[in-house]
């Protein structure tokens, strides 16, 4: 007898469910915005679901697929970790504000769900809304198993799903600016806000590498170059290092690749704030960086997009390509409507970007990043950068490899959500571990042509390198503390370090606003 098929089908309710679902939000935009230009040269008037369309994007399935895995390895047992220590805070899912600040942000997501908005369109009192949010009901929930049919009221389930961490993910080829993979969060039905283009989230230490191309250009400076690692004031700001380790000279690698904050401070001190954000613009960042000498240290709030876009430049041999989604629209009939052309600026000559990288190899090699990437098995030649901002509430790691840059955060809705211990919310131990599940799937999959033993192009006035031989063996800041060159030099007797019985310090100190998560209907 033969057995019938049964056909699991779920119907897609639009466009931007199921597969790619972030990316294909902005790609509808994008098509949109060409086919307006379109009708505007030619008077033609085309549909984007009507008229048979052939819309040739940049995207790559397999490294889609990739993303939306990695992001999911990960976040599976960060949110375990994260529920477990909430466990035991009385204002979950919130630190270091009031009860009174924690309602607040409560009674401002309530305000932005369907279910608030129909009540007040009905005429009924703020009470007697926030009573009734307070009554159980028969609801649906995201969970990393799938949907689950739950009765909670609908505050307990605002404040659940503000427990969720999310994340967003970008990878794109620096030489042509194609998007290769798009993730914008965890899951597009729940939570309808991109946190690769549309949310701008304070970057912390990514912002260093804009600080020190700076310098690189109008100060003559290399890899090598060192710079004093001692207090210092200016004006109203006094720039402290983690763990309060500060004195002596560090080299630009040693100090970019371990995240020190006062060389940092004192390079844009000597460089002016005003060059520093000229770079950043010339970078391909647009988003509003404040005239203060803290972005130093990555007070400013910017996109992924824009962060992945500039840390290209670096590879691209100085030459920023803007980010691109489509490369090529046809009618029904094989015609061209649209041919998009690389967007390149050049922004430094080769010579100083290559300087950049072999910067930033420095945090893969023996900076904050090496742990991370030597237990996922990843030897390959890494440009990149951690990120970690106040209080844990962001983390960024943003990692070139020669043919493929991706850029990954790490957060929650509010930024008054993030991890007490700083050991599990840095950006090494929250976002690090996304990138290396997406490369590992990268290198496995040959067809790609990615491969680990591929090396950055070198300069032909640069063949060799630079010589910072002094700089092999330092410890990153999640393996142990920060050497000084004279310590370098003349090592102490190794001893048996003690057991660890505290966490290690933040990456840096900066900003402590309260609440981002604007437009998320968690009751939808």
């Amino acid at each position: 007898v033969a057995t019938p098929i049964k056909v699991d089908f779920h119907p897609i309710k639009n466009i931007e469910e199921g597969y790619s679902a972030y990316y294909k939000f902005f790609l509808r935009k994008e098509i949109d915005g060409y086919l307006k230009e379109y009708e505007k040269e030619t008077g033609k008037s085309l549909n984007l679901f009507r008229d048979g369309l052939k819309i040739y994007v940049t995207l790559d399935s397999k490294m889609q697929t990739y993303a939306e895995e990695a992001i999911r390895e990960h976040l599976i047992n960060l949110q375990k970790s994260f529920d477990a220590e909430q466990r035991r805070n009385p204002n979950r899912p919130f630190y270091f504000i009031s009860k009174n600040q924690a309602n607040d942000i409560m009674l401002q997501a309530m305000r932005r769900t369907g279910r608030y908005k129909l009540m007040k369109a009905d005429g009924m009192p703020e009470d007697s809304i926030i009573a009734e949010f307070k009554k159980p009901i028969q609801t649906t929930r995201f969970t990393w198993n799938g949907e689950e049919e739950v009765e909670m009221s609908p505050w307990d389930s605002i404040r659940y799903h503000k427990q969720l961490a999310q994340a967003g993910l970008m990878a794109m080829e620096p030489s042509t600016g194609f998007i290769k993979a798009w993730v914008g969060g965890i899951n597009w039905q729940h939570f309808q806000f991109d946190h690769v283009k549309q949310g701008k989230r304070q970057v912390g230490s990514t912002f260093k590498p804009f600080v020190y191309a700076t310098a690189i250009m109008n100060l003559g400076m290399t890899p090598c170059s060192t710079i004093s690692n001692a207090p210092f004031t200016w004006g109203n700001w006094s720039p402290r290092n983690s763990g309060g380790r500060m004195g002596g000279s560090l080299t630009l690698k040693q100090a970019l690749a371990n995240s020190v904050n006062i060389p940092a401070a004192r390079l844009i001190q000597m460089t002016g704030v005003d060059r520093v954000i000229q770079t950043a613009r010339d970078l391909g960042v647009t988003s509003e960086i404040p005239r203060d000498p803290t972005i130093a240290l990555g007070s400013s709030d910017i996109t992924l997009y824009e962060m992945l876009g500039a840390y290209s430049t670096f590879a691209n041999f100085g030459n920023y390509t803007k980010p691109e989604m489509v490369w090529r629209i046809e009618d029904a009939n094989g015609r061209v409507i649209k041919e998009v052309k690389p967007v390149v600026k050049e922004v430094m000559n080769e010579l100083y970007a290559y300087t950049m990288i072999d910067l930033m190899k420095g945090v893969a090699e023996f900076g904050t990043a090496s742990g991370g990437l030597r237990r996922m098995g990843i030897s390959a030649e890494v440009a990149a950068k951690t990120g970690t901002t106040n209080n844990n509430s962001d983390g960024w790691f943003i990692g070139i490899v020669p043919q493929l840059a991706t850029g990954v955060w790490v957060g929650w809705e509010d930024r008054a959500t993030h991890f007490y211990s700083t050991g599990e919310g840095q950006g090494a131990k929250m976002a690090l571990p996304i990138w290396g599940y997406f490369m590992q799937k990268v290198y496995k999959n040959q067809k790609l042509g990615i491969r680990m033993e591929d090396k950055f192009a070198v300069p032909a006035s640069l063949q060799g390198g630079f010589d910072c031989s002094s700089l092999k063996g330092l410890g990153a800041y999640d393996e142990g503390g920060l050497q000084t060159i004279d310590q370098i030099r003349n090592p102490a007797p190794q001893r048996e370090a003690p057991p660890q019985t505290h966490a290690p310090k933040k990456e840096e100190n900066i900003n402590d606003r309260i609440n981002t998560g604007d437009n998320i209907d968690f009751n939808k």
